[in-house]
């Protein structure tokens, strides 16, 4: 059982093997004529809602977790057919003029300094 004194980790791995379960939905609730937004739960199973009693320090590590368990599998991670044709997109334009662009150092400074462009 996955309580406030379990290690991020070991949520981690309770999730990772359960095959299928349902998650915590958040949907958002639009009202036109109020013009308000709220927030409604449409589902949850009850082993996941132990997830949301970890502190913040431990949802944060948890968080961790998930993205190298996913990182350890770059290839079941699809990738989008606009995502590449932007890649295309940008191989192209580079390729044209490869003076176009800037280093990763350059660009790094230019982001600290606040400045912007090329």
């Amino acid at each position: 059982m996955i309580g406030r004194n379990s290690k991020p980790s070991d949520c981690l791995k309770h999730l990772l093997d359960r095959p299928s379960t349902e998650l915590a939905i958040l949907q958002p609730v639009v009202d036109l004529e109020q013009g308000t937004q709220s927030f409604g739960e449409t589902s949850m199973n009850t082993e996941f809602s132990q997830v949301f009693e970890l502190t913040l320090s431990e949802k944060l590590q948890l968080l961790e977790d998930l993205w190298d368990s996913i990182a350890q599998v770059p290839e079941q991670i699809p990738v989008l057919d606009w995502q590449k044709a932007e890649l295309a997109k940008r191989k192209a334009a580079y390729l044209q003029n490869p003076d176009s662009g800037s280093s990763w150092e350059a660009a790094k400074e230019r982001i600290r300094s606040g400045q912007s462009g090329a």
